[in-house]
């Protein structure tokens, strides 16, 4: 499954949606790293660490408020289709408008 943001733009001070989820990924993938090289089935064993705790927490956080954002995952076939029809659109940048905004 790809995952793909539907929100690629926030106004105001937000950050983006694909960084929020780059983030949440990194975390994610330290936290596996750490139970495999501590030889730990349940990530709770490892919040004996404040550190990879409060990762955690922020990690599931992030995933809970892309997922309110209307974030969700999508096919490889449908995400394949979606950009081969982005690829054959016809945008007309001299009227000003940007694409995706």
């Amino acid at each position: 499954m790809l995952h793909i943001p539907i929100f690629l733009i926030f106004t105001g001070t937000s950050i983006l949606p694909i960084h929020r989820l780059t983030k949440a990924e990194v975390q994610k993938s330290y936290i596996q790293h750490l139970q495999k090289n501590k030889q730990v089935k349940n990530t709770g064993d490892l919040f004996d660490d404040l550190h990879v705790q409060v990762m955690y927490s922020d990690m599931e956080n992030t995933y809970v408020h892309l997922h309110e954002l209307g974030y969700r995952q999508m096919q490889e076939e449908m995400y394949l289709k979606w950009m081969e029809q982005l690829k054959n659109r016809k945008i007309n940048f001299s009227s000003g408008t940007q694409p995706f905004y």
